[in-house]
């Protein structure tokens, strides 16, 4: 082979791959063109779960901070209410707490 026939290959094998490079492109175009609205509308059901998500964790929250608002309320004023029968519960809570933990060891 001389060096005028190894051009021409070397020539058509760019060709070759020039025309398949074009016919890739050709072919991932049109099925990113079809293929964009629905990951866009993945894209936005995406976003609106995530901010669903995030009000009903803020509303959880504040759920949870008004029910251990009033527990705490509650839990005051029964213990300014009856003074002695806090201690007694505070002083069985601990008497209790110290067997359980005594018995472990």
């Amino acid at each position: 082979m001389n060096k005028l026939e190894a051009a021409h290959k070397t020539s058509d094998a760019t060709q070759q791959t020039q025309t398949a490079s074009m016919s890739a492109a050709d072919v991932v175009a049109p099925l990113r063109e079809d293929l964009q609205p629905g990951i866009d509308g993945l894209e936005q059901s995406g976003r609106r779960l995530a901010s669903h998500g995030k009000a009903l964790a803020r509303d959880a929250y504040e759920q949870t901070t008004e029910a251990l608002q009033e527990a705490h309320e509650r839990a005051s004023h029964w213990v300014g209410a009856r003074p002695w029968q806090s201690m007694a519960v505070a002083a069985a809570t601990g008497a209790t707490l110290a067997f359980l933990l005594g018995r472990r060891h």
